[in-house]
């Protein structure tokens, strides 16, 4: 097992944003990916590709060319100082996305969650006064919940947990759900590793 520096705390508003940190800004998953991809693109908003949001018009035509183009496009605009501090990506027909995100409010930083569907989510931290750590970044993912939803396993075990019952336990559920993060570049790694200790247990449990 690969040992995180699970007290790692970043800046969410830095003077000097990263690259990754810019492009963090474009909603869309698809439109994110391109721009990453090609250091050319460098200026943020400076047409369709590298806008945070696409127009109707601009949405629709994107998303002809291919349904998973839509992924994160339907997410909501972000609101003043408020940046994704992690995102959660399903490999669905449309690949939908659910944005963690972070918002300074009144000399506090206020945490939500957000997906394209307008689902209601009971936020594990809701407030902090400075950036959370890795650690607490991870138990806001893992403990958030579906209003709705009995299962209670976080927003990622969720997918994988669904995805196995759906498909079976050899059909590799993790490989459903992937998590980033511009603020916290070992995040994905760290849940890589957890799926497959979570798929190890849930194949011993099911027998």
């Amino acid at each position: 097992m690969s040992t995180f520096n699970l007290n790692y705390r970043p800046d969410y508003w830095p003077d000097a944003p990263t690259t990754d940190q810019l492009v963090s800004s474009i909603r869309g998953q698809a439109r994110r990916n391109l721009v990453a991809r090609d250091p050319s693109l460098t200026e943020i908003g400076g047409d369709w590709l590298t806008a945070p949001t696409l127009t109707p018009e601009e949405r629709s035509w994107w998303g002809a060319l291919h349904p998973t183009n839509m992924g994160g496009e339907y997410l909501p605009d972000f609101d003043p100082e408020e940046v994704e501090i992690a995102r959660v990506s399903l490999a669905s027909t449309t690949a939908d996305q659910i944005s963690i995100r972070a918002a300074w409010d009144e000399g506090r930083i206020r945490y939500s969650v957000d997906d394209e569907y307008g689902t209601a989510f009971v936020c594990a931290i809701t407030d902090s006064e400075e950036p959370l750590t890795m650690g607490e970044v991870i138990r806001l993912i893992d403990g958030t919940c579906y209003d709705d939803d009995g299962w209670d396993l976080g927003l990622v075990k969720y997918f994988w947990r669904w995805y196995a019952e759906a498909e079976g336990p050899d059909s590799q559920p993790t490989a459903f759900t992937s998590v980033s993060s511009a603020y916290y570049p070992d995040l994905g790694a760290y849940y890589e590793e957890e799926a497959e200790r979570w798929l190890d247990d849930y194949r011993r449990h099911v027998g």
